[in-house]
């Protein structure tokens, strides 16, 4: 029996040439014209980051600095078929790498318990909690110091 195949990952700044395959990783932004609009700002401002398995878009993030001037992770999302892969780790490694600032924050209902524990995984630390963002899901935001070591490289054998 043959060796698996080691996943060679790749993150790039996405382009507009990306977007259908930002729709199809998260199919909220097809429901919520205001996501939508906001995805076409992120990646038109250089700000979203898409992360492909050789071709297949998987990933995605945005990092922007529009939270009190302070760099922003305001979307990190893994297409549901690809959760639990260590994708989410690597994307969030690259926006941290790629953070000139000296912290970082973002966000995460209470309900999203997976992106909990990987921030808490990953050293963010709770800083407050915004209330009546969404109907009884309190957003609870993170920050974590960043450092701008350059892009994150993941590992040929994967997490």
């Amino acid at each position: 029996m043959g060796q698996a195949r080691p996943r060679t990952t790749d993150i790039r700044q996405a382009t507009d040439q990306d977007i259908e395959a930002l729709r199809a990783i998260d199919p909220l932004l097809l429901r919520e014209g205001d996501r939508s609009r906001h995805l076409v700002h992120a990646v038109a401002a250089g700000q979203c980051h898409i992360l492909q398995e050789g071709s297949a878009a998987c990933a995605y993030g945005v990092l922007t600095d529009q939270f009190f001037h302070q760099r922003f992770i305001a979307l990190l999302i893994v297409a549901d078929e690809r959760r639990n892969r260590g994708l989410g780790t690597i994307m969030l490694r690259h926006l941290r790498a790629l953070c000139p600032t000296a912290k970082l924050f973002t966000s995460t209902n209470l309900s999203n318990v997976g992106m909990q524990r990987l921030l808490l995984r990953e050293g963010f630390i709770q800083s407050g909690v915004i209330l009546h963002l969404d109907e009884n899901d309190p957003e609870l935001v993170f920050h974590s110091p960043a450092c701008s070591a350059g892009p994150f490289k993941a590992p040929e054998d994967g997490f």
